[in-house]
């Protein structure tokens, strides 16, 4: 949680995505502990165990060659093989209610895909601005609780980011 809340803070979108790796890996972990309790939250354990190798291609944007379409096609794939693999594999019951919570995973994620391609922080902070209601909502419903508090203090850190670094810079411009 430490990690994704402090990530909105940096000035270059790199250090953000290296942040949101690290905060991947914990979330994984929870998950994974959850899942014991809750099988609905397989999606995410599974979506943040392919948010950990997307932010290791977009880290390494270079090595991965990571501003190819095939990328951004991949992952949003990705996320929504998961999605169907819920529903199929997983046992998860498809009725509304889990049709609806268990997507909104595969929507804050494929924002923060959108936005790790775009690489501009400024970007990033708008973008990661928008995936915190999505993935705020899935935690509260599945009782995560380290989850909600972090989505809500995440929130909070990427206003604060927009503010210190976007708002204000460009203030200092004109």
């Amino acid at each position: 949680m430490v990690c994704f809340i402090l990530s909105f803070q940096f000035k270059k979108g790199k250090l953000i995505i290296f942040a949101q790796l690290v905060g991947s890996a914990f979330y994984s972990l929870q998950y994974a502990f959850l899942s014991v309790i809750n099988a609905t939250v397989y999606m995410g354990l599974l979506i943040n165990l392919i948010g950990i190798f997307r932010s290791w291609v977009y880290y390494k944007r270079d090595f991965f060659h990571a501003d190819h379409i095939f990328w951004l096609i991949f992952f949003i794939s990705s996320f929504l093989t998961c999605y169907v693999l819920l529903f199929t594999s997983f046992n998860v019951q498809a009725n509304t209610t889990n049709i609806i919570l268990e997507f909104l995973p595969v929507l804050g994620n494929v924002i923060t895909t959108v936005a790790f391609k775009l690489q501009d922080a400024k970007k990033i902070r708008v973008l990661a601005l928008i995936s915190c209601i999505p993935w705020g909502v899935y935690h509260f419903t599945h009782t995560s609780i380290g989850g909600t508090i972090g989505e809500i203090i995440s929130l909070l850190s990427t206003l604060i980011g927009i503010i210190r670094h976007d708002i204000k810079k460009n203030k200092a411009k004109t």
